[in-house]
């Protein structure tokens, strides 16, 4: 732990733990917006006429539940390769 900066005010240690969760959330939030966008772009590479516009309609009204599930496990080996390529800086 450091002192702080000059000109910045000390906070005591129980408000900073209470902005946490917060900030946590916020960073997660932005990860997932960075991450999404790139594999988006990856798809979109490998398939530039894709209307990728459904996507933000979220899962098919039609998918069951174990499609979905399924869907997920069949493309587990993808998401391995794609977070290969993926940076979240």
């Amino acid at each position: 732990m450091e002192p702080p900066a000059d000109g910045v005010e000390s906070r005591p240690l129980a408000a900073k733990l209470r902005d946490a969760p917060a900030k946590i959330t916020n960073l997660l939030q932005g990860m997932a917006k960075s991450v999404s966008r790139q594999v988006l772009a990856i798809v979109k590479s490998l398939y530039p006429k894709a209307d990728l516009s459904v996507v933000v309609e979220g899962i098919a009204a039609d998918c069951s539940d174990d499609a979905y599930k399924k869907y997920l496990q069949d493309l587990d080996p993808v998401a391995e390769e794609v977070v290969k390529f993926v940076s979240l800086e």
